[in-house]
């Protein structure tokens, strides 16, 4: 950034605020989609085999509780990208600034593999079946609800 003439001195514009929500936005969605899709095609053709061939309004409901829980984290992933923009903790290249900082991500991440909070998470993706029927909710308020619980 320094080489184009940008400083990490600058403060966040509301520009620079948007734009990087909605990078993690789109990167958000592209990265969970596909682990989605097993879940959001069997809620499709089970509410097709309710409504008839065409592909029922409620599949986007479906979708819109999942595309709540990706944007929040988006909101919260670009917060705590400008707190670290403020604390001068990453490089004009956008990475660590501090070598033990990188250390300590990768170790919190070895960490959680082990966690009974990555076993539930595990649980709910790996069923899509299981979840859906444990988990079944009416209407379109209960296809948000899903959405949203399954994309937790």
């Amino acid at each position: 950034m320094a080489q184009m003439g940008m400083s990490m001195d600058m403060p966040w514009t509301m520009t620079d605020a948007v734009y990087t929500f909605v990078m993690w936005t789109v990167m958000m969605v592209a990265m969970m989609t596909p682990s989605a899709a097993p879940v959001v095609l069997l809620f499709a053709g089970m509410q097709r085999n309710k409504s008839g061939r065409r592909l029922p309004v409620i599949l986007f409901v479906f979708g819109a509780g999942y595309l709540l829980v990706w944007t929040g984290f988006s909101a919260v992933a670009a917060a705590a990208q400008w707190a670290l923009h403020q604390t001068a903790m990453l490089s004009p290249g956008m990475k660590t600034a501090r070598p033990w900082m990188g250390g300590a991500i990768l170790i919190a991440a070895g960490i959680y593999q082990v966690t009974p909070s990555k076993r539930a998470c595990l649980a709910h993706c790996q069923s899509p079946l299981g979840y859906l029927m444990s988990h079944w909710r009416n209407g379109s308020a209960g296809a948000v609800r899903m959405g949203i619980s399954h994309g937790a």
